[in-house]
């Protein structure tokens, strides 16, 4: 117990630091960011069980996070004036409008088309109803998370879905990527994807070794 809370303060404390404007600004914009989501997973892997293997608590503790990352989408998405942080979250996540938009509008025929105003990350007028929607999958994903600690199916079939979601998402940004927006704007929402793959794999990698069948059962 000690050391879990040591270890907590040691995660909070690199958070902390990692807050302050001086690493802000000198520590590059890649890493930062990888110090900071390594920081809050590994908060979140204090939370689970000790018994279940690193890379697997690792995993799940990142899938957690995830979760959490939308929700607080999400929730910016119905506060009052929270536009702009609410855009810029946005812009590092993946959002299913991209495709969605796509679908519905198809390509423009020229890159100076008037219909791409059609082609967005947010909806363009009130979107209370979306951001409940993204609330409210945000928290069933976190709960998921802490359900495939515990060897639970119904988490791991809410995450492969969740997973496929974010895939077929993906090549929204991937088709305007390569047609419009440029290569660049499709690297971000890519690797989002591709850790999700990667995190779900090493989560379900030997998940039914070493779990009691009562928890391999359907709850």
């Amino acid at each position: 117990m000690v050391s879990k809370v040591l270890k907590a303060l040691a995660a909070v404390a690199v958070l902390a630091l990692l807050c302050l404007p001086v690493f802000q600004h000198s520590v590059p914009k890649t890493l930062w960011v990888v110090l900071f989501i390594a920081a809050l997973t590994y908060g979140i892997s204090l939370f689970l069980s000790a018994g279940i293997p690193p890379y697997r608590r690792w995993a799940i503790a990142y899938l957690a996070f995830v979760g959490f990352s939308y929700l607080l989408a999400g929730i910016w998405g119905l506060v009052r004036n929270g536009d702009l942080i609410e855009a810029a979250m946005w812009d590092s996540l993946i959002s299913p409008y991209p495709l969605l938009t796509l679908m519905r509008h198809g390509i423009p025929g020229s890159r100076n088309a008037t219909d791409w105003d059609n082609i967005y990350v947010l909806p363009l007028s009130e979107h209370h109803l979306f951001s409940i929607t993204v609330v409210v999958i945000s928290l069933v994903a976190i709960v998921a998370a802490f359900m495939m600690a515990r060897g639970n199916r119904t988490g791991f079939r809410i995450w492969l879905a969740l997973v496929s979601l974010s895939i077929i998402a993906t090549a929204g940004y991937v088709i305007l990527g390569l047609v419009r927006w440029g290569v660049n704007e499709m690297i971000i929402p890519t690797a989002w994807a591709a850790s999700y793959v990667a995190a779900y794999v090493m989560a379900r990698s030997n998940a039914d070794q070493g779990s009691s069948p009562k928890r391999l059962t359907q709850p």
